[in-house]
């Protein structure tokens, strides 16, 4: 399965952006926000690990965060008030950084966030769909959820998606 098989697998559920790898991805997905209005949740499909995330040319982790908070602040008119942001990405709420950066991700969205505390994908890989950590109240069904993901075949990988 491939990026392109999860997003027509959707249905149009989802208003698929494929990030440019040499662009700012908060501002990527800021300019698809406002372009979209106000949203219930953004999913965020990427590598990472227990310090941060890859989202476009950028590495966020709990030591850069503060310093993209004006950036994330503009998100907060385009995401609905009980709006979810679910990242998928190996180990980001692993430890204390990792949660830390979540929680402030969502402190300066105004959105509640979920991330996975372990490897994500194919439990052959010794991955799964499931997002353990959660700060504040998740009502988004997560994508294992809403599509069927049986075909994916490893870990997610160093790609940037978001859905």
């Amino acid at each position: 399965m491939t990026w392109d098989t999860i997003a027509s697998t959707s249905d149009g559920m989802f208003d698929v952006l494929t990030l440019d790898s040499q662009r700012d991805g908060l501002e990527q997905i800021a300019e698809r926000l406002e372009q979209l209005g106000a949203v219930d949740s953004v999913h965020i499909l990427s590598h990472g690990d227990e310090t941060g995330f890859s989202l476009g040319s950028n590495w966020l982790s709990a030591e850069t965060i503060e310093l993209r908070a004006q950036t994330l602040s503009q998100w907060q008119p385009w995401l609905k008030p009980d709006a979810d942001i679910l990242f998928y990405g190996c180990d980001l709420a692993a430890n204390t950084p990792g949660q830390q950066f979540l929680q402030t991700f969502g402190e300066l969205t105004g959105a509640d966030v979920a991330a996975s505390t372990d490897a994500t994908g194919v439990s052959q890989w010794g991955g799964n769909w499931d997002l353990e950590y959660q700060f504040g109240v998740i009502e988004t069904p997560s994508l294992s959820e809403q599509i069927p993901l049986f075909d994916w075949k490893g870990l997610l990988p160093s790609a940037m998606r978001w859905m």
